[in-house]
């Protein structure tokens, strides 16, 4: 099979692309080698850059990485040309859409999360029309759906009316160096960012549904139990106002710290140098940093909804995501309730162990397999 996939959306930046979603592109792309076989798989990438993927031809494009305009047009306009053109057998748009234009091969979609439709006031209006839009289309038109989680899984049957036979959970996967830093690694980073007191942390992109404002009144709640600083990881993202007025009427801003984006490397570090990694999502289609935190040995504390009791197991608190009770009353447990720090701190790293990106890629592949017989 001749196979092409969209990987414009594969960053080299430091926004908020180069989260969740680059990672599951890279990673997919490169577990893909082994796999293929005879196969031929391409990847359309953009101007800026030059990932190094074994077995798999890499056509530049002229987007600009940066211009989401210039990204969208290619996608619809000039992407249906170079499939037919390819001689491809299957296109595989890994982020949530396919070309508009109809081109003659077979087509799989990754839709790794419905928030928009679940919470669409969590998103702007030109966001939600986007999304509604194209992945409806995607949905509609796709041989195949991939999801990362059973979560995601049913809201695209209940909210895009798509049969289950035509959606195939493939999990994500931790990569193999989140995994406990040693102690001269956490010393450095806590250097590198001013941490000096304990901390508790959560990773993630700055946006509605990621649930900072509650967790900040959580933090509010306990800051005069504990001695720990808050410390938030990640890029800028949409919506910041609640989330910004929360940390000014905290009462505590000096105890909240903010980093940006941050490279593995430096996640290694945080996570393993954490007294617990808080991840209280509204809503999360897979939930990254919990795994890796988890890989890293951190007690975890997560909400009790979507897909992340899925990728916890029994190796987290959880917690209600709409209650700043629950989730400070689940930080304090995680805080100080010895018994259950050395349960889940021995438990984490194996849970995590079970989810790698060798198997999401050959799930993957299972697919297109499936989808051409």
């Amino acid at each position: 099979m001749n196979i092409a996939v969209n990987a414009l959306l594969y960053s080299v930046g430091e926004d908020y692309r180069q989260t969740g979603i680059s990672r599951y592109i890279d990673r997919l792309l490169a577990n893909f080698g082994p796999l293929l076989d005879d196969d031929t798989c391409t990847a359309f990438v953009s101007a800026e850059a030059e990932p190094d993927w074994p077995g798999i031809t890499v056509q530049q494009t002229s987007v600009a990485a940066g211009s989401p305009r210039q990204r969208i047009q290619w996608e619809h306009v000039r992407l249906p040309g170079r499939l037919r053109a390819g001689g491809f057998d299957l296109f595989h748009g890994p982020v949530n859409t396919i070309p508009l234009q109809p081109v003659r091969i077979k087509k799989v979609v990754t839709i790794h999360d419905l928030a928009f439709l679940r919470f669409p006031d969590q998103v702007t209006r030109k966001r939600w029309a986007y999304l509604k839009a194209l992945i409806a289309h995607a949905a509609y038109h796709a041989d195949a759906i991939l999801v990362p989680s059973q979560a995601t899984a049913r809201d695209v049957q209940e909210l895009l009316k798509r049969p289950a036979r035509q959606i195939h959970v493939t999990p994500l996967g931790v990569d193999t160096h989140f995994t406990p830093a040693p102690v001269e690694q956490v010393a450095s980073v806590r250097r590198e960012y001013g941490l000096e007191k304990p901390y508790l942390l959560t990773v993630g992109t700055i946006e509605p549904r990621k649930n900072l404002a509650r967790l900040i009144a959580a933090f509010a709640h306990l800051h005069a139990d504990i001695e720990h600083d808050l410390v938030l990881v990640g890029p800028q993202g949409w919506l910041t106002d609640e989330i910004e007025s929360a940390i000014k009427s905290s009462g505590i801003e000096d105890r909240i710290k903010r980093t940006g984006f941050v490279g593995d490397a430096g996640l290694v570090g945080l996570y393993s140098g954490a007294d617990a990694v808080v991840v209280p999502s509204i809503y999360e289609g897979f939930g990254l940093p919990v795994l890796e935190a988890m890989a890293c040995g951190a007690v975890v504390v997560t909400s009790n909804v979507s897909s992340l009791p899925e990728v916890a197991g029994d190796a987290a608190v959880l917690v209600d995501p709409l209650d700043d009770e629950s989730i400070a009353a689940g930080i304090l447990r995680a805080l100080t309730d010895t018994e259950l720090r050395t349960r889940l701190q021995a438990a984490a790293p194996a849970r995590a162990a079970t989810f790698t990106w060798q198997r999401t890629a050959r799930q993957t592949v299972d697919v297109y397999r499936g989808v051409l017989t």
